[in-house]
C-alpha cells in the first residue's frame, strides 16, 4: 500500500515538473539569437569611403506572425536577398550580417554601404523588391533605420543595432514584444 501511494505520488510529480521544464526551456530557447558573421561580399575592394571615414548603414527588424506557409515564403526570399549580398552582386556594399531568434519570430539586418545612393539602388533592386512584396504577407511588424557612421566602427553590435532601431527607426505594425 505505502509503495503504491509513493508510485502515484511519482507520478504525479513528474506530470508537474515535466510541462514546468518545457515551459523554461521554451522561455530559454526564445530569448536565443543565432547570427551571421560579419560578411564582406565577393569582389569588394577598398574605396573613398574609408578615405572619407563614414559610411551608410541601413538596419531592419522583421517581425513574423505564426502562418509557417508565409514564414517560409519570407525566408526563402531573404535567403535570396542574403545571396545577392554576398555574391557581390550590389555596388558599394561593404559588408552584411543578419541575426534571428531561434524559437522566436523576429530577425534583424545590418547592411553597410559606401553611401546613401548604393542602399537606395540595393533597396531598389529586383531581387529586394521580390522579397518585399513577396515576404510583406508573413510580417506582423518591422522597423528601419539608415544612419552615417565611422567605417571604424563595423560592425555594429547587435546590441547597438537594437537600440538604434528602438531611437530612431521607423515602426510599421507591432514590433515590440
Amino acid at each position: 500500500m505505502l509503495q503504491n501511494h509513493q508510485s502515484s505520488k511519482m507520478a504525479m510529480m513528474e506530470r508537474l515538473v515535466l510541462p514546468a521544464t518545457l515551459v523554461s526551456l521554451l522561455a530559454i530557447l526564445s530569448a536565443c539569437k543565432i547570427s551571421s558573421p560579419y560578411t564582406t561580399p565577393a569582389g569588394a575592394t577598398s574605396g573613398p569611403w574609408e578615405e572619407r571615414g563614414e559610411v551608410t548603414v541601413g538596419l531592419t527588424l522583421a517581425v513574423t506572425g505564426d502562418d509557417k506557409a508565409l514564414n517560409q515564403v519570407f525566408w526563402h526570399h531573404v535567403g535570396k536577398v542574403q545571396q545577392s549580398l554576398a555574391d557581390g552582386e550590389h555596388t558599394g556594399l561593404i559588408g552584411f550580417r543578419i541575426r534571428r531568434e531561434i524559437a522566436g519570430n523576429r530577425a534583424w539586418t545590418m547592411t553597410a554601404w559606401t553611401d546613401d545612393e548604393s542602399l537606395d539602388t540595393f533597396v531598389a533592386s529586383e531581387v529586394h523588391q521580390q522579397a518585399m512584396e513577396a515576404g510583406n504577407a508573413a510580417l506582423t511588424g518591422s522597423s528601419f533605420a539608415r544612419i552615417r557612421t565611422p567605417a571604424d566602427r563595423l560592425p555594429l553590435s547587435w546590441k547597438e543595432v537594437e537600440g538604434l532601431l528602438e531611437q530612431r527607426g521607423r515602426h510599421y505594425g507591432t514590433v515590440r514584444r
